[in-house]
């Protein structure tokens, strides 16, 4: 009977002239032979499992990738210009199907890079739309006989959860074997088995053994298949170590063992070694690093969990049709100008504005505040609110517009910041990387030296115990900890402050910043303007309307907001040639006429001469055709915390200063009450000239802004703070988001951001510390294997309860 070129199932059919199972698996050798993939067979071969890429075909049609609701929910677009998604594949099991299918798309014109993750099966997947689309790319990837699926946080946590259930069966079996094999070591060390006859030892010996080869061939396989990756991409790798120590404890353990049954049975035989065996050693080598990977596992569980609840979104939204016909619908659906309805208890996924009813909400994932928060007809809701009981006795349900799509809302824009899997990568592991190359090798050469120069001076069983114990004692594993693990608690932590920060690297840089850069609207103040007075004639009124309709600046949306209370019935108007200058103004031609709207200096650059105000308030000028018509007076308020934080930030030696567009008297105004310095009327540029002069300086540099104006400043700061419900620019510029626009989280950013660079360098002191100190004491021949794996098994532990420990020393 032959077998499946493709499979290597046993094909069933009679006729020995086929070659293939299915005309699937025929299709699939096909276009690999004609891509010239083929050697992926050969690849195969190196590895026992042998029927890969046999997944059965989905029933989804690949063009369902090519649809506006999946770019618009699963597809990012690069600095570049090109496009990007993730993807789960199904079937992936072993470093030859990742060659195959990094291989295969990279052959496809328009794939410009396939990075594929085996611990999560996911494909980071770059390419330019122009020349390919998704379809093709899942059609690719069926092609080789594997299945594609969108990948969402979902499928992360499912895969950590199914990791976290084989390591705790391996630590079951793990444990087992350490308690029994520790109570026949109780009774070894404490001289009892010295009463006893060679028959009983060998008899003890032998359940030794039984234990020694459940643990080391089921729950270390995981470190053996690591280290028999690593190795056969010429690297020695951290799993090596581990597990070299525990097969040589176990074959000596052997050798020991079965020398006693042969003196048990032969009376001439006669050794000069000790008769006591070390499973023991294998055994505790084997779980307690298991023990510390799994406590870095469910850490890693945790930091997922949390940060898909903060992001988490229905799985349907009530949409209001023009018949007052509830229709639920998926939130990728949903469109600006859509109408939702919400009931008490049910959660935001849309930003909008409120057009029926009103109630309280809890807004505290966006505002850090407790108690509920009172929206009415007309406020702007953010996606995260939710709705706790409506204020209204006439409704029994809230209605209100879509301002944005689920992607571009408040909610949606944090699920593709926490999607990104650099988000615990720090700088310091790549040094840590090429230190424990390194240190491996000096192990083995160390432990060899050890061998040879105690086999030469006294015996082989001493030279061997002691090499065992070198081996042993050394701890990569606490060096592999020292940082990630530092990493996943400090992100656990920033998220329970209403934190994001998108890598957690940047945190040293802002433990060591002295030098703190505000803007002022809608950071230090709440950016909830109100226009207090107005100077201009009613009959601008509708062509300022139009204009302030297109901006989304918060000064536009005061006047908008002023204009719709003091005129309703106002007409609408049609711009032609809007445009829109940061942190200056907006223009635009309304029926043939060119209408400005902005600070001082920006009229001013449009040759439009404007009147002196002495006021503290926020000034907005007009001007049309050259001249000016008047000024909107707008007031803001200091956030109540402000004062608060900035005095905080002083107490600890940091210097702050305001830099800000708006005009000197408004600016004068809020740096007086906080006692800071001030620098006003701001341009983007100005703010960037002036954050890279301080830079120059040898100046760390923390930029804390929201708005568009502050794009270059934050680029070109040390580190960029900003807030989740800002613009999408305004986002992507910032390393750190604030949940919610409460500044009293910059306090617990800081606090964590020194624990975290301490813990971090305590970790290392640790590891590096214990190395230094006892492999010189192990290379003398003072410590033996069962001593060596406990005190590497608590180095591992100490630096995983170090790190804990720092979340809770504040």
């Amino acid at each position: 009977m032959s077998k499946c070129l493709h499979c290597q199932q046993e094909i069933t059919n009679q006729n020995t002239e086929h070659s293939f199972c299915s005309s699937k698996c025929e299709h699939i050798y096909n276009f690999l032979k004609n891509q010239n993939l083929d050697s992926f067979y050969i690849k195969r071969s190196q590895h026992k499992s042998s029927k890969i890429g046999n997944t059965p075909t989905s029933q989804i049609d690949s063009k369902t990738f090519d649809s506006e609701a999946f770019r618009e929910e699963f597809i990012t677009t690069t600095k570049d210009g090109y496009h990007k998604c993730t993807f789960y594949i199904e079937g992936i099991s072993c470093f030859a199907c990742v060659w195959l299918n990094e291989n295969a798309l990279l052959k496809q014109d328009g794939i410009i890079e396939a990075d594929i993750n085996t611990t999560y099966n996911t494909a980071n997947i770059t390419y330019d739309e122009s020349i390919i689309k998704p379809s093709t790319i899942v059609d690719t990837i069926r092609a080789i006989g594997y299945e594609a699926y969108a990948y969402t946080n979902d499928v992360a946590i499912q895969a950590i959860q199914e990791q976290k259930q084989d390591y705790l069966s391996k630590l079951w079996v793990a444990f087992f074997g350490v308690f029994n094999v520790m109570m026949i070591d109780v009774a070894k060390y404490s001289g009892l088995l010295s009463f006893m006859d060679e028959g009983s030892k060998f008899a003890m010996h032998m359940g030794e053994f039984v234990l020694a080869s459940l643990v080391i061939f089921y729950s270390g396989a995981t470190f053996a298949k690591k280290a028999y990756a690593g190795l056969k991409n010429r690297v020695v790798n951290m799993e090596f170590l581990v597990y070299l120590g525990a097969m040589l404890s176990y074959i000596y353990s052997l050798w020991v063992m079965f020398g006693v049954g042969e003196r048990l049975y032969f009376d001439n035989f006669i050794s000069k070694y000790n008769n006591e065996t070390y499973f023991d050693s294998c055994i505790m080598i084997i779980a307690f690093v298991l023990l510390g990977r799994y406590l870095e596992l469910l850490a890693k569980q945790k930091s997922s969990k949390l940060l898909s609840n903060i992001a988490s979104m229905p799985a349907m939204v009530n949409v209001q049709k023009d018949n007052n016909h509830i229709a639920p619908t998926l939130p990728r659906l949903i469109r600006e100008g859509d109408l939702i309805s919400i009931e008490p208890n049910e959660r935001l996924v849309i930003d909008g504005v409120i057009t029926k009813g009103g109630g309280y909400f809890d807004a505290s994932v966006v505002n850090g505040e407790s108690k509920g928060v009172l929206k009415k007809v007309g406020d702007r809701v953010v996606s995260g609110y939710t709705l706790i009981n409506i204020d209204d006795s006439e409704h029994k349900t809230i209605v209100y517009k879509a301002t944005t799509t689920a992607k571009n809302s408040f909610l949606g824009k944090l699920s593709c910041l926490l999607q990104d899997k650099d988000i615990l990568k720090h700088h310091y592991e790549d040094m840590v990387a090429i230190v424990a190359s390194y240190f491996t090798i000096t192990i083995l050469l160390l432990a060899l030296c050890a061998f040879l120069f105690w086999g030469y001076f006294d015996n082989l069983h001493t030279a061997l115990i002691i090499a065992i114990s070198v081996i042993v004692i050394s701890c990569p594993c606490s060096l592999a900890l020292a940082i990630p693990i530092s990493s996943i608690v400090a992100l656990n932590s920033l998220v329970g402050s209403n934190i994001i920060c998108k890598k957690t690297s940047v945190l040293d840089k802002l433990s060591k910043s002295k030098y703190f850069v505000f803007d002022k609207t809608n950071t230090l103040t709440n950016g909830d303007f109100k226009v207090i007075s107005c100077d201009i004639d009613k009959k601008y009124m509708p062509f300022i309307y139009a204009l302030c309709s297109k901006s989304n600046h918060v000064i536009s949306q005061a006047v908008v907001r002023y204009i719709e209370l003091n005129y309703p019935n106002i007409d609408q108007k049609s711009i032609a040639s809007f445009e829109q200058i940061a942190s200056r103004g907006i223009s635009a031609k309304i029926d043939s006429k060119e209408f400005v709207l902005g600070n001082k200096e920006y009229l001013k650059t449009c040759n439009i001469r404007c009147s002196e105000i002495n006021t503290n308030a926020s000034l907005c000028y007009i001007g049309v055709d050259g001249a000016y018509i008047g000024h909107f007076k707008l007031a803001d308020h200091l956030k109540n915390e402000a004062i608060e934080v900035i005095n905080k930030l002083k107490q600890r030696d940091v210097k702050c200063i305001i830099l800000s567009g708006d005009n000197q008297k408004a600016t004068k105004n809020i740096a007086d009450i906080l006692n800071i310095e001030y620098k006003a009327n701001m341009s983007v540029e100005d703010k960037q000239a002036f954050i890279k002069a301080k830079r120059k300086d040898a100046q760390v540099v923390t930029m804390v802004g929201d708005g568009l104006n502050d794009v270059l400043a934050l680029n070109e700061s040390d580190i960029s703070v900003s807030f989740a419900s800002s613009e999408n620019m305004t986002v992507q510029s910032s390393e750190i988001l604030l949940n919610n626009t409460n500044l009293s989280n910059i306090i617990s950013l800081i606090d964590i951001s020194q624990i975290y660079t301490k813990t971090i360098k305590q970790n290392l002191a640790l590891s590096f510390g214990y190395n230094l100190t006892l492999i010189p004491v192990a290379l003398m021949g003072y410590i033996v294997p069962v001593v060596a794996a406990i005190c590497m098994s608590i180095s591992s532990l100490l630096v995983v309860l170090n790190s804990i420990r720092g979340r809770y020393s504040k």
